[in-house]
Order: structure tokens, then sequence, then C-alpha cells
């Protein structure tokens, strides 16, 4: 609950930090107006790349909402050479596809749409004859590119993904030439895809909350009047006319900039672009109109029935980006809240006032706003009376009721957070991207730090009063279950693409140059420092090369699967106080170091985690060390843990996608699951302090592996560690990572869980196996590659891109973390529930018989020798990537050894696992959706079927 929403901070700047050399983010503009964003960092042999639109949902016309980002899925089909055996042909169905949308588009006569939407279907199935649907993918998973996606937001759409640096000149031909001359073909099928996405939206509980705040904060803008996805009305009548023209107005050149963050030579690199980029086509792009926003007639109000729980939302009017007061709001909001709870509404949680209270600065382009969302105690309190709180700390803001250190803490955090965020290179790619759609100059987005220090108590008092105000718009959603939009299966006959043919582009491609880039496999002697710590502990060290900032994990080998009272137990590290301190001292002590502290658990570790200043990392260390010798927990703490576990379960009952996840782990664990193995709500009220402590200080007995990045010594750290954290003399045996046991079935099986509510089925498959020998991890990552990798991969190819039967699929064959241990292929369908029956099919058949096709064997091994070659972890993840190929039994970065055995293998390597470790061998599938829409009758073609229910797979 103390995290409901990320803090939001400046996402658009880039600048010096704590004395930090800045960025160095080169920007140029091309003779045809596109922009151009550079930043040359060799810290990791791997380039993140993008192309950014500056256009959105916002852009949208009123009467087809979804265009914007329609248009993005639409440009991964190809071009007029790209993706295409024979255009020439291929035109003649796709006009007639673009007229007969027209058509649909203008009538409302059911039987007509019906018969209409055929005659699409079957120009659909003609025009797949000449289409190569997913080659613009295939070429990027050639290169080794990882991270293929897109975003479409208000204002921006962004084209991103990361690729091996060697491979920059295929990457900006092939980036450029998507844009140049696109085909929007498979149009009906990826409409499908489209309606899975928003059938996905409607089954998050909030999301009718806060479309309905939205549409009543935004009373004339796109903001709020227009949902990025669309309305489900003009989703059923899309207009590939009007996409066109959408493309045509928006995706010009100098309404559009290129992002390069990484392993590159700027000077080498810039002729490249210009051939790539310079020849796109200039445009006029229409002025966006200016919509006013009347301030809010005093204290408005909104009413609905749609949460787990009773939910308030408060919104004020603010700035957009670029405004000079954003730095004083941002500072004003987290003087309210931020993530070292020590803002004024967290002391309303931390004193069991409140369940939830959060502020949120939202800055966008064009306008601004300041969000508060709160959470009443879950008996005996109204939301009026929790609004009536949140205004009271908003008040005593205004007033000034702060301290100057409390004021220069929050700042130096709000920086730090920063500087932590732009660690790595997607998100600098991002932060780069949103600049350019926001239209900032990098002089304004390079100083903000130095807006941040600037910002006064008289600064944060004035924008406190002038934009913490008495008008404003509040909701309450009181408990309740909207109705759901579920929209019928189209009943349209799958598209089958051509297989085994290349485009023209595509064979220019394999002749394109490449560029001369020695790999760098990580060396673990000299990359890694590892000492040992008392009571059989160890710390694991990489040196941070970005900046000053540490963080460091102590984790313990044991979990909640071990002791089920950790669950609770872990929450009194988060609540409590220690010594003479009670918690808000503690807070405000990790406040004043700049650091965080926060305890997690999991199935099988216990975490805790400190991040912030290295300077102050031996204080923060004592302070830990003060919270584990002395906890000073009160009934007040418990009552606090007990809520906070109880209103979190609520919200699971309403989430298909945790029922979904529960079954599974149910079909994998049986009562071993995570969501069985943990304390039901009797248990948890009946639990004494003296028992939650007892728990804790047992959990501290066993061997922690403590995760450390900084730029301080080993043996500084180890020492440190040494004398500030309480360890063990007697050491128990590590309980993680453990052996693994898997749910055992004789025959087939299906568990099925009846979600009436819910838009979605949520489908998993199971298939257990074997331990995987080590010579055998090549095969499992090119199986991996082939058969459920991505958008080229056989599981989305047949049910996303052939079928239109789900947004989200994928499926992996997944290892256990010690050798020895049994293995399972998993697979996964979110689909429409009436979709489910068809789902299900072409999933099993996929499993059971899979297809072979020999002419990808260049692809996967392209990809798998390419990947391998420029792997190289993020230097925050190096020293657990070490610890995970140690406990799978390799010395050392496994990829040199594995791109030879990619460059020996060949198509038959990968048939060869799938028939040892999957074909034949017994299937589990677990469905949570709507019965009456499932299919439940033909279920037990696929095995015994075995109908659950919520309590069978959740301990609430």
């Amino acid at each position: 609950m103390k995290k409901i929403a990320p803090f939001i901070a400046l996402i658009v700047s880039l600048s010096s930090l704590l004395g930090q050399e800045p960025l160095q983010v080169e920007t140029y503009t091309l003779p045809n107006g596109f922009t151009v964003f550079l930043n040359e960092d060799h810290s990791q042999p791997e380039i993140y790349g993008g192309v950014a639109v500056r256009a959105g949902g916002k852009n949208d016309p009123r009467e087809s909402t979804g265009i914007a980002h329609y248009l993005e899925h639409m440009l991964f089909k190809g071009t007029e050479t790209l993706g295409t055996i024979d255009y020439a042909k291929e035109k003649v169905h796709l006009d007639s596809i673009t007229y007969l949308y027209d058509q649909l588009g203008a009538t409302t006569d059911e039987d007509l749409r019906k018969s209409i939407q055929m005659q699409i279907n079957e120009q659909s199935r003609k025009a797949a004859e000449y289409s190569i649907l997913n080659e613009f993918d295939n070429l990027l998973k050639s290169l080794g590119s990882t991270g293929v996606n897109a975003f479409t937001s208000n204002d921006i759409t962004f084209y991103h993904n990361s690729f091996p640096p060697n491979e920059l000149p295929r990457w900006l031909d092939l980036y450029a030439h998507r844009f140049e001359h696109p085909v929007f073909r498979a149009f009906q099928s990826e409409l499908e895809v489209v309606y899975e996405e928003k059938n996905r939206a409607m089954d998050d509980y909030s999301y009718p909350i806060f479309e309905n705040f939205s549409r009543h904060f935004y009373k004339n803008h796109p903001y709020g009047q227009q949902d990025v996805l669309g309305t489900v009305d003009h989703l059923k009548n899309p207009s590939l006319r009007r996409m066109y023209e959408f493309f045509n107005t928006y995706y010009v050149a100098n309404n559009m900039s290129l992002v390069l963050v990484g392993d590159f030579d700027k000077a080498q690199i810039k002729p490249m672009i210009e051939a790539a980029f310079g020849q796109m086509r200039q445009g006029e792009v229409p002025a966006f109109p200016e919509y006013a926003e009347a301030p809010f007639a005093g204290r408005e109000m909104l009413k609905m029935h749609a949460a787990p729980l009773k939910i308030g939302a408060m919104g004020y009017r603010s700035v957009p980006i670029g405004h000079p007061d954003q730095a004083a709001i941002e500072v004003a909001s987290a003087l309210l809240f931020n993530e070292n709870e020590t803002g004024m509404l967290n002391q309303l949680v931390l004193d069991n006032k409140l369940l939830f209270a959060g502020a949120f600065p939202g800055a966008e382009k064009d306008l601004g706003s300041n969000i508060f969302f709160f959470l009443p105690k879950l008996v005996g309190q109204s939301l009026g009376n929790a609004e009536k709180m949140v205004l009271g700390e908003i008040g005593r803001l205004r007033e000034g009721e702060y301290t100057d250190t409390y004021l220069q803490s929050v700042k130096q955090s709000i920086v730090n957070e920063y500087e932590s965020s732009i660690e790595d290179f997607y998100s600098r790619g991002v932060s780069l991207a949103q600049a350019f759609a926001n239209e900032q100059s990098w002089t304004t987005v390079n100083t903000y730090p130095q807006q941040i220090a600037a910002v006064s108590r008289a600064d944060v008092e004035r924008v406190s009063r002038q934009y913490f105000g008495d008008n404003y718009l509040i909701l309450f959603s009181g408990r309740g279950f909207p109705k759901k939009t579920k929209l019928e299966k189209p009943g349209f006959k799958p598209v089958k693409p051509t297989q085994g043919m290349k485009s023209v582009y595509a064979r220019a491609f394999e002749d394109m140059p490449k560029l001369t880039v020695d790999p760098r496999p990580l060396d673990v002697k000299n990359d890694v420092t590892r000492l040992s710590l008392p009571g059989a502990s160890e710390l694991v060290m990489a040196e941070n090369p970005v900046n000053s900032l540490f963080s460091l994990d102590i984790e313990y080998a044991v979990g909640q699967a071990n002791y089920p009272g950790l669950e609770a137990a872990t929450l009194l590290l988060n609540y409590s106080g220690a010594g003479d301190q009670d918690l808000k001292q503690i807070k405000s002590a990790f406040q004043e170091l700049n650091c965080t502290f926060s305890a997690r658990i999991s199935h099988r570790y216990l975490t805790l985690s400190l991040d912030g200043p290295d300077k102050n990392l031996e204080q923060a260390l004592a302070l830990t060390g003060t919270l584990l010798r002395d906890l000073n927990a009160d009934e007040a703490t418990l009552k606090l843990v007990q809520d906070e576990i109880k209103s979190s379960r609520r919200f699971e009952g309403r989430e298909p996608a945790t029922t979904g996840a529960a079954l599974c782990e149910y079909a994998r664990y049986g009562d071993q699951s995570s969501y069985l193995r943990r304390m039901s709500k009797s248990q948890l009220m009946g639990a004494t302090l003296a028992q939650l402590m007892d728990t804790l200080a047992i959990a501290r007995t066993y061997p922690a592996k403590v995760y450390y990045t900084g730029n301080q010594t080993a043996q500084w750290v180890a020492q440190w560690l040494g004398t500030s954290i309480p360890w063990t003399d007697q050491p128990k045996p590590a309980a993680s990572p453990a052996k693994v046991v898997f749910k055992p079935f004789s025959e087939n099986t299906v568990f099925v869980l009846d979600e009436p509510k819910a838009v979605q089925s949520q489908v998993y498959f199971i298939v257990s196996s074997d331990s995987v020998k080590q010579g055998d991890y090549p095969s499992l990552n090119a199986f991996n590659t082939y058969f459920g990798s991505g958008f080229s991969g056989l599981v989305l190819q047949e049910i996303r891109e052939y079928r239109s039967l789900a947004y989200s699929t994928g499926a992996s064959f997944l290892t256990a973390q010690t050798p020895n241990n049994p293995s399972q292929l998993y697979a996964f369908v979110g689909c429409q529930s009436d979709k489910t029956p068809e789902a299900l099919a072409v999933m099993d058949s996929l499993i059971r018989f899979m297809p072979l096709r020999t002419e990808r064997e260049a692809l996967v091994k392209s990809s798998l020798i390419q990947g391998a070659l420029f792997s190289r972890p993020e230097f925050r993840a190096i020293p657990r990537t070490v610890i995970t190929w140690e406990n799978k039994g390799f010395i050392g970065d496994p990829n040199p050894e594995w791109v030879k055995a990619y460059e020996a293998m060949d198509f038959e390597a990968i048939n060869e696992f799938y028939k040892t470790y999957i074909q034949g061998r017994i299937r589990v599938i677990t469905i949570v959706g709507d019965g009456k829409r499932i299919g439940k009758d033909g279920l037990s073609e696929y095995g015994k079927v075995i109908e659950m229910k919520k309590e069978d797979v959740l301990r609430w």
C-alpha cells in the first residue's frame, strides 16, 4: 500500500548531480528538421535506441480515438518492400480492406456490419498470401535485439529497443525504413489484439476509477476526454484512411527524433544517421489547440462504487512541464509524501490514522495536476473523515510546519532518486524522448538539480497556497463491481501468411555492413569482489562507475515458505522504531542521511535493502543494525501490519491476474504455493508481537548474501557490515535456494476457477520435466528463442499475430536455481473469455506437436550469437548475476562458451531438446475466467477437469 503509485519526479531532465560530471548529450538537427540525441557511454557493450514522434492520444480525432495507439501497433507490420513478397498483388486486397472499413463505419445495421466484416476477413486472408507478418521483428531479432517495444501516451509515441553496438548501421537503416512507406497490413487481426489490450485494462479495478476521475478533471482537454486506448465504440469502427492521414500529418521529420544511448563513437556514426534519416519528408504539423480548463468551483464531488476498498482521490489544477513553479511543487509534494516515509501524509499511515495517503504531482506538456489518493481504515472510518485528515496535512504544509533540515533532506532525496533513475540506458533514452516530446530546451532540462536546490521555504509555502487551495475535484469510490463491457469474438478465420520467404528489403539487409566491436564478457575475477562475513554469510560486490550512490541488499537464505509468519514479521521492520527512537525518529534519521531502508519477504528470501550516498553508508548500516538488535514495536505497530496485509488481500480478490497466478502456483506446488504458505486472516489476527519478533530473530540466524554496488572498497564494507549488523554465532543451514518439488500428476489435468466478472481469461500451461544437463543450456536457449520469445516466437505468432486470440501470450522453459532439480515448460495466454476454447486448442497443439520451421535456423542462431557476444549485466545487477551463474553450476560468464555452441548448432538441436524435455509429457492447464463464456463443457478433451474456488488457492 505504501507504493500504490510511483513517486513522480521530472522524467525529462538530465544533468550533473552530487558533483558528478554532466551526462554528455549532444543534440543537433538534420537539414530536414529531424532531431538527434546522442549520449555516448562505453560502460556497457550495448546501445539503446529509439525514434520518438511528437504525437499521442491527445492528437486523435475526437471521432476516432485510439488511432495513435493503433498506429503504434501497425508500424511493426512492414513497408512496401519489407513484410511482403509481392506488394503490387497484395495492394489490391489492402485497398479493398480500406474501402470496406469506411463502409463499416458508415452503417449501424448489425447484419450488414457482420457481412462487411466477413468481406474484410476474406480480403485479409487473400492479402496474407503475400505478407510476411513478423519480418520486421525477425530482422531486429537477427541483430541480437532485446526489449523490442513501443508505447503511446498522451503526448508521444516512442519505438525502441536495445541492440549490440556492432549492428548500429543495420539498426539505423531498418528503423528509418519502417517510417518511409509503411503498409498497415493485418489490420483486422491487429484490431483484435488492441481489443485484448483494452480487455486487460478493463479487468483492472482502478481503470474505471481513473477514467472517470480524468474525465471530470480535464473537462475540455483530450487528457481527460480521450482514452489513449480508444473507446469501445471507436475500436468497433476503425478507419484505415484516418490512420494514414494521422501518419502523413504527424510522422514527418520535423516532428520526430532519434535517441541513441550507449557504446558508439559519435563522430563515426553521424554520417550513418544522416544517410538513414536525412531523406525523411518534412511536413507542416498542425498547431495543437489550447484547451482552457476553468478552476474548480470549490469542492466538486464525484461518487461511484468500483473498488475492493473505499478509495478517495483529490485533484488540484497545477502547472505543465517546464513551468517555473514545477520544481517547487515537486518539493512541496515530497514534503507531504516520499519513499522515505517521512512525509506528513506518510505519518498519517504510520500513526495508523489512515490505511494509505499519498501525493503525486503530474506535470504533462499542456497541463498539470496534483493528485492525492487516500484509503480510510478498514473499519469505522468514512471517506469524508479521511479527506479531512489529508486536508489537515495540506494545511500544515501551507503554514510551513516543517524544519529547514527536513526541507533540505527532502530536496537532496529528490536529486538522489533522479540520479538513480537515469543510471541505465533505457531510462536515459526514455527521458530524452520525453524531453523532445515536451519541446524542452537542453539548457532548461539540464538544470533540474539546480532548480531543486534553489527552492526555498518561501517558494514551497507560496506554491502550496496557490496550488493546494479550496478549489479541487474529489472522488469517493465505495466498494462495488462496475459493469464491464464484454465483447463478442468476431468469428474470423485466421490469416495464413507466407512462410519461409524473404522480402526485397530483407535480402538486401543481410548484406549491409556491420561495425567491428570487440565483445566484453564479464570477468568474474576482476569485476566482482567476494569476501566472507560472520555467520557463514558473504559479501558480493561490484563497483559503481556512474555515480556516488550505493545499493546494498542483505538477503537471508530463508523465506515465507519456511516461516509463514515472516510476512507480518518483515513488515515490523518497516513500521517500528528501535531502542529509544520511535518510528518517526528512525525514519527521520534515514531521511537526514538521504538513505532509504526497506524490508521485504518472498517465498524463499528475506531481504533488507539500503540505498543512498556512499559517504553515508557507515551511518546507514549502524541504523540498520540498531533496528535488528533493538526493534521497538508495540500493539499499534502490530495493528498497522495487520491492516496492511488484510487490505492487500482484499485487492488480490478483485484482480483476475492474481487469481490466475495463484491457481497456477497451486498446480505447480500444491499446498506449498506461496499463496497458501502464508498466514490466514485468523492466524494473522491471533499473532502476538512476541511471536513475530521471535520469527524475525530466527530468520536472521540463516546465512545471507550481501550484494553491494558502490565506490567503497570491499574490505571497508565488510568491516562495517561485521561491526554494524548482528550476525549469528550459530548459523543454520541455508534454506534457499531449495530443492524444487513440483505437485505430481499421473494424467493430464485442467484446473478451472470461475470468475464471472472477468473480461479476460488467465490461462497457464505447465509441463514438468527433468533437470537440464549443463551441456544442454545452449539448446534450451535456442528452444526458448524459437518457441516462445517475442513477436517472432512460435507462440506469439500463432496465437496473437495469425489468430488475434490474445494481447499477452508467451512460453519459456524454466530451470531451477540450482542443478539436479526438475524443470518446467511454462506458457501463458491472457485472452477474451469467449476466445478461450480456441486459444487452448492452439497452445495445446503447439506444445504437443511443435511445428518445425527449419527456415528459421539462421534467425535463431544469429540472435543467440549476437546476444551472447555482447551480453553483460548492468552494473547493479552484476553481483546477483554472478551468484545466479554459480548456483546453476557455471564458473564465470557462460556466454563465451555458449557462442561456440551456437555457431556449431543446427535446427535439429532445437527439435532434440523439445523431444527430450517436453514432447509426450503430462500437461497441466489452469484457467481463471468467466465460466459461461470459456466453454467449460469442452475442457475434458484436455484432461481431467477439477473445478476450484478462490479459497482453494488464496489463503485469506
